[in-house]
């Protein structure tokens, strides 16, 4: 008796419980309405959600108009326009940006406007301006969210920029004879001195970068080379950049190789911090297929490029611009792929180049640290744009008869095993494209022969543009000669 007393008094309470449950579910429930303005204009009605007594929702043709209604305004409403900040090196190369953005300011005509790009473009010669610039970022209106320089000037600048990490997403051009090496007489690279060398030029420049490599290449190893500045007397080799430089030669120096000969050794980059590019990655490839479209309208009608873009305030003369331009070879998507890595098995990519300049930066001390465990590339816009079915070429390279009878640049003895040699041929074929080279091993033309077959079957090289001869002594000989 007195246990189912005892039950008696727990079940009650809990029936009761029970009672009250029940009732409020069967009553229903109304969930607070939502503000029209968190519902993309909505009214509240329609925002407005009633649990009914099977625990469903009241109405689902209501569910489906609602989520129409949403659906319809976020198709009418426009994409929000994209402001990007941009400084490059020059109004040279600035030249397709400007054309497909209508000027220097933004547009809503031309390719940047018609990409929902409000682009700002500006041009300074001064590299502390541009790192200054990217240390700012975009959101500023003194700084930049992209740059475009040449790569020796980030390669030299990267230290001071780690914090930001930097990367390299396109290709904009190559020097195409504007950097040259000058000399006291034309054999000055076939006959290098053997003792310290003296050239003068300003660290973290292309011209010194170009000095640099036809130096190390000649044989003289950077622990030789002493870097003064160029007004330094004294000087065994000048280093110039012929398109600030026109004096160049009138003491009688000789011009001894430019980028006209080794044209795939500087290019002109277009660089971001990784963070940029990985938020806003569709409108840096939009950048990038826009400037694209840029370079084919300059590329229709260069005179008439030259004269627009002279037109704006602070724009050299159209001469000066049109010889500036000359200087410059500008890149397509199907180059860039290449350079990339995406596409070919060519020895000159843009790894391969940092790589190289940052060794001859730290080899006279402009770079004191090892170089990044990688390279700061960043592939994503190209490839976007080659998924995406963008024309992946404008500009077909052509080909240049072989010529073995020009001069040599140099003529360079070095002791190296036969897999070094290889990487060394590829290299010096890569940048310069039109140039010939000779090649010697061990004394021995079989092992010319099977050298230069196995450089040509690794790197994609015409087998037309190498010849062998007999080496001397233990060593490898390497003449290159200059294109025609």
């Amino acid at each position: 008796m007195g246990r189912r007393f005892i039950v008696l008094v727990i079940l009650v309470p809990l029936l009761g419980v029970l009672g009250l449950l029940a009732g409020t579910r069967l009553t229903g429930l109304e969930l607070p309405t939502t503000d029209a303005t968190e519902t993309g204009g909505e009214s509240t009605e329609s925002a407005t959600t009633e649990v009914t007594a099977d625990g469903g929702a009241a109405s689902a043709s209501a569910r489906a108009q609602d989520g129409g209604a949403a659906t319809a305004v976020d198709a009418a409403a426009p994409r929000p326009r994209e402001t990007l900040r941009v400084v490059g090196t020059g109004w040279e190369l600035m030249v397709p940006g400007i054309l497909a953005n209508g000027g220097t300011t933004p547009s809503t005509e031309g390719s940047f406007g018609e990409a929902g790009l409000d682009l700002h473009l500006k041009t300074t010669r001064d590299i502390d301006r541009i790192e200054a610039a990217l240390a700012q970022g975009g959101d500023d209106d003194e700084g930049a969210h992209i740059a475009i320089l040449p790569l020796p000037a980030f390669v030299a600048s990267y230290e001071r920029l780690r914090a930001l990490e930097p990367q390299v997403f396109f290709v904009v051009a190559w020097s195409r004879g504007r950097d040259a090496i000058f000399g006291p007489d034309t054999d000055s690279l076939r006959s290098p001195p053997r003792r310290n060398v003296v050239l003068g030029g300003r660290p973290g420049t292309s011209e010194t970068l170009t000095s640099l490599f036809m130096l190390r290449h000649a044989g003289v190893d950077l622990e030789r080379i002493r870097l003064l500045s160029s007004n330094s007397v004294g000087k065994h080799f000048i280093a110039v950049d012929r398109a600030i430089n026109s004096s160049a030669g009138n003491d009688g120096s000789r011009v001894l190789a430019t980028t006209a000969d080794a044209s795939q050794l500087i290019p002109y980059v277009a660089i971001a911090p990784a963070g940029f590019l990985e938020s806003d990655a569709e409108s840096v490839t939009a950048w990038t297929r826009a400037w694209l479209a840029g370079v084919t309208q300059m590329q229709s009608d260069v005179p008439g490029a030259a004269r627009t873009v002279a037109e704006i305030d602070g724009a050299p003369e159209p001469v000066a611009l049109l010889r500036r331009v000359g200087q410059l070879e500008f890149v397509d998507l199907n180059h860039n792929a290449r350079l990339l890595g995406l596409s070919g098995r060519g020895a000159v990519t843009l790894e391969a180049l940092f790589q190289e300049t940052w060794q001859l930066w730290r080899g006279v001390s402009t770079l004191t640290t090892p170089a990044p465990a990688a390279v700061p590339l960043s592939t994503g816009p190209v490839i976007s744009l080659v998924l995406a079915g963008q024309s992946p070429s404008s500009s077909p390279r052509v080909a240049v008869e072989p010529n073995f009878d020009t001069d040599p640049i140099f003529d360079r003895t070095l002791r190296v095993d036969e897999d070094e040699l290889v990487s060394e041929l590829g290299l010096l074929a890569g940048v310069f494209e039109r140039s010939t080279l000779e090649v010697g091993f061990r004394g021995s033309r079989a092992r010319a022969e099977r050298i230069i077959n196995q450089t040509c079957d690794r790197y994609d090289l015409p087998r037309s543009r190498f010849r062998p001869l007999r080496g001397e002594g233990r060593g490898a000989r390497i003449i290159l000669h200059a294109a025609p």
